[in-house]
């Protein structure tokens, strides 16, 4: 479903995605700085013996692939390569 044209999803298509989407990364960004808190709190928690459990490991692991995810969608995944795949077709 198209966004409405309050967001800009009306401009034109010699825009580049990183000229319609201007926050992309920095929402990325943002996203990877919370897997990396999240995932040192529950690093913290799964050291201990106690705590060692499936559920840390999850939390852990889990939060070093997000951020590894992100690493990548920055990487290759937010480029003006991708321009063209948001044009409508006619």
């Amino acid at each position: 479903m198209p966004l409405p044209a309050f967001f800009g999803a009306q401009k034109t298509d010699a825009q580049t995605l990183r000229a319609r989407k201007p926050y992309a990364k920095l929402a990325i960004l943002a996203t990877m700085f919370h897997h990396v808190t999240t995932g040192y709190g529950a690093y913290t928690h799964w050291a201990l013996p106690s705590h060692h459990t499936k559920a840390m490991d999850i939390g852990v692991y889990g939060n070093v692939a997000l951020t590894a995810l992100g690493a990548v969608a920055l990487a290759w995944g937010v480029g003006d390569e991708q321009a063209g795949a948001g044009k409508k077709r006619a």
